[in-house]
């Protein structure tokens, strides 16, 4: 595909020289499936603080806080992938402004992607009970 293909990153828009379509479709999938993880987990936490103990929302977490990582990492390389292209394509300087953009939406990601891991790592279902079962033993 010829012509400049775009993507939309946190508000700035993205022009792409070149056949690039797959790389911008592979990056709204990405954020489409990231968003939905997100809200999930969203949903989730709140049905958990009315049932602490509920095995299945404990599995469900666990599950998506590990998928959320997955995608937060596929994520950082999708616009890695991005920045790389815009900085191949960058004659005389004119995608400077997009690229450190990018940049800095690396670093987020980055940021974002230690925070995943880290509760991910931490949560696990059998702890998530023992909690439960220990506020309740402290509420008697």
């Amino acid at each position: 595909m010829a012509g400049s293909v775009g993507a939309n990153i946190r508000g700035i828009t993205i022009k792409l020289g070149g056949d690039s379509s797959d790389l911008v479709k592979s990056f709204k999938e990405v954020n489409t499936a990231a968003k939905k993880t997100s809200d999930s987990l969203k949903d989730i936490d709140k049905l958990l603080k009315l049932d602490p103990g509920n095995v299945t929302l404990l599995k469900q977490k666990q599950d998506l806080l590990n998928r959320s990582y997955k995608e937060t990492q596929q994520r950082l390389t999708e616009v890695k992938a991005i920045r790389d292209k815009l900085e191949a394509n960058n004659e005389g300087g004119k995608n400077q402004q997009r690229i450190e953009a990018l940049n800095r939406e690396i670093v987020s990601l980055e940021h974002e992607l230690d925070n995943v891991k880290t509760k991910a790592s931490s949560f696990s279902v059998l702890g998530a009970q023992m909690e439960a079962a220990g506020d309740k033993i402290k509420a008697v």
